[in-house]
Formats: structure tokens, sequence, C-alpha cells
């Protein structure tokens, strides 16, 4: 047997209230219970014989009253995390744009150098790898110079292989391509 000891609220003190009960009853009581709350049953069941059922509802109230009003604050806190991830998906988002819009752009710019490599063929320019605006299509397109001028081949079957060498490393003339408007 163990000795049970309850704080009571009587008027305005309270009183200690003692009393047995088997051991196993006890400690199979606090197990189903959370800390403290095998206390507050025996309080709500000392006001219940006391004062009546009317109480011991009010008190049910209050104590759910009470757990509505934790249940919104961790709901509140809930939302607060969330907002948070929401927020750091959204800057993840802007950083993904911002890099997007960037390998756009210089697609873009790459696209308009080799568009002004063309029009130099075109009008009977020369374009070769130490050419200045192929090496700068190149540091644009993150390629070799190579591959710029193999680019620009593929793209402009008609242009002849001697078009792509510098004049002093050939004796074939190139003027261009006349009567034939470019597709691009």
């Amino acid at each position: 047997m163990y000795r049970v000891s309850v704080g009571c609220i009587m008027s305005e003190h309270k009183q200690q209230i003692n009393f047995k009960v088997e051991a196993n009853a006890k400690e199979l009581a606090k197990e189903k219970l959370d800390h403290g709350e095998l206390s507050t049953e025996l309080r709500e069941t000392i006001h219940r014989i006391a004062y009546g059922e009317e109480i011991s509802k009010r008190e049910q109230l209050h104590k759910r009253l009470a757990d509505l009003r934790d249940e919104k604050d961790s709901k509140r806190a809930q939302i607060r995390e969330l907002q948070a991830e929401v927020e750091e998906i959204e800057s993840k988002i802007a950083r993904k744009e911002e890099r997007l819009d960037n390998m756009e752009r210089r697609e873009d710019k790459y696209e308009a150098t080799l568009e002004m490599l063309e029009e130099t063929l075109y009008a009977g320019g020369r374009v070769f790898e130490d050419h200045g605006q192929v090496m700068k299509a190149a540091k644009i397109g993150a390629k070799e110079t190579e591959g710029v001028i193999d680019e620009l081949k593929e793209r402009n079957p008609s242009v002849p292989d001697h078009a792509f060498v510098q004049k002093m490393h050939t004796n074939k003339t190139w003027d261009g391509v006349k009567g034939e408007r470019r597709t691009r």
C-alpha cells in the first residue's frame, strides 16, 4: 500500500488529503497518464464529489480550452516553420532562375556572335581560329575555337573550307556568297 497525497482548493487555501491505495493500482494509473495528471484526476474527482457534476464539467472545459490553446500555439509554430521552409525554397528557385537566365543570355550572345561571323563569311571575309570574333565566340560559348569553326561549317555548308583559313595560308580566293541569302 502506498500513501497518496493530493492538494485541493478549499475556499482560498489548500488542504492536503492522504489516503492509502494498492501499489499496483497507483503505478498502473501513473503509467496511463502524463506526468502530473494523476494529481489532477484525483483533484477533479474530489471536486466532482464535493460540488457536483457542474464544477467538474467546468474544470473539464477549462482543461479542454487550455488543450485547444496549446494545440493552436503548436499549429502556429508549425506554420512558422513551414513558412521558413517555403521562403528557403523560394530563395533556391530565385537562384536557379537567375542561373538559367544567365545561361540563356550567354547562349543568346553566342548565337549573335555566330551570326555576326556568318555575315562576315557571306560578305567575303575569312573566319579562322585566331580571328578575334571566333575567340570571343569560343569564350562566350565555353568552347575551343576549333569547335566554333566546326559549328560555322556545319551551319553553312555552301561556304568552302578555304573561307575558314587565313588568306596567307591559301592561294584560293574567297569573295563571299553572291546571290544566296542566309536562311538564319
